[in-house]
């Protein structure tokens, strides 16, 4: 929001979680400023283009991750051994 008032952004990139995505993608129409983010997930409507209008979701599929983490990441840094750590976000599954 500093940036704003300042009158220094352009665009913003993120927020990738969803609350706070769906509160910066709902004031930018106001900004004309637009928003891009990885993230967005399920559980809004940010499909809504009225309600997102200046919101842009670049979205991946787990397919798209796995064949660029194999064939790019783990070659390039010769890594042969590779570990998961995830968290379950409870609010957000139900």
């Amino acid at each position: 929001i500093d940036f704003y008032a300042k009158q220094q952004a352009d665009v913003f990139l993120g927020p990738v979680d969803g609350p706070g995505l769906a509160a910066v993608a709902r004031y930018s129409p106001h900004w004309k400023i637009p928003v891009i983010s990885p993230g967005g997930g399920f559980n809004y409507h940010f499909d809504n283009k009225r309600e997102y209008q200046l919101l842009t979701r670049m979205l991946h599929s787990s397919k798209t991750i796995v064949r660029f983490i194999s064939r790019i990441i783990l070659p390039h840094f010769n890594w042969t051994v590779v570990r998961i750590i995830a968290e379950r976000n409870i609010a957000e599954a139900q």
